[in-house]
This record gives C-alpha cells, structure tokens and sequence, in this order.
C-alpha cells in the first residue's frame, strides 16, 4: 500500500461490500480473492489510475486497462474455480476471464 492512497481496511471494505457475488464465487480460492482484491485497488486507489482508467467515447462506461502479465497472474490465481455456469476458468483464456471480471457495471476491462 505504499504506492496506494487506500488503506488495507479500505480495500478490503471495498471488496466485502461491493463484491459479495464474486466472492460467493471465488471464496474457495483465497488467492484469486486476493488477486481480485488488488486489481480493485489498482482501480480505486492507485495514484497512476489516469494512465489506465479511461472514458469510452459517447458511452457511460470507463476502461479499466490490465496488462497482459497482470491479467496472467489473475488467471492463474482462479484457474481451479468453478464458474456458477459450470465452466471451470481453466477452460476459458485468460483475456477472457479478466475481461469478463468487470469491478463494476460502469467499468469495463480491456486486456492490454
């Protein structure tokens, strides 16, 4: 958190409150949680958040830029986890699970 404006409790508070349903979900892996958990960070609380946090044009929606190697480590943190669909994330790519892992309905990520 030194390269953070968030506290770890404000994390935290972030991910239990906003993000119940992907914690029902990925509760089992506590790595993907984690991985998750700092994603969400980088989101709210990093000081570089303008270089990857961008509008959509004529759109409501912001982008949430991830890098490829973030993108990875996400991934293989939730590889194992069953997906309420029934598909295990092994069986999807890693873009597009990160993609499909919006921290919010305005958000959208884009794998970079």
């Amino acid at each position: 958190h030194d390269n953070s404006c968030c506290a770890r409790d404000a994390d935290y508070a972030f991910v239990t409150q906003q993000h119940d349903d992907f914690e029902a979900v990925f509760g089992a892996a506590p790595a993907c949680v984690d991985a998750f958990r700092r994603l969400s960070c980088a989101l709210l609380c990093s000081p570089r958040q303008p270089i990857w946090l961008q509008p959509v044009a004529n759109s409501t929606v912001w982008e949430f830029a991830v890098c490829a190697e973030a993108c990875d480590a996400f991934y293989a943190a939730c590889r194992d986890v069953e997906l309420p669909s029934g598909v295990r994330v092994s069986q999807l790519t890693a873009t597009a699970f990160c993609e499909s892992n919006s921290p919010s309905d305005v958000i959208g990520v884009r794998v970079s």
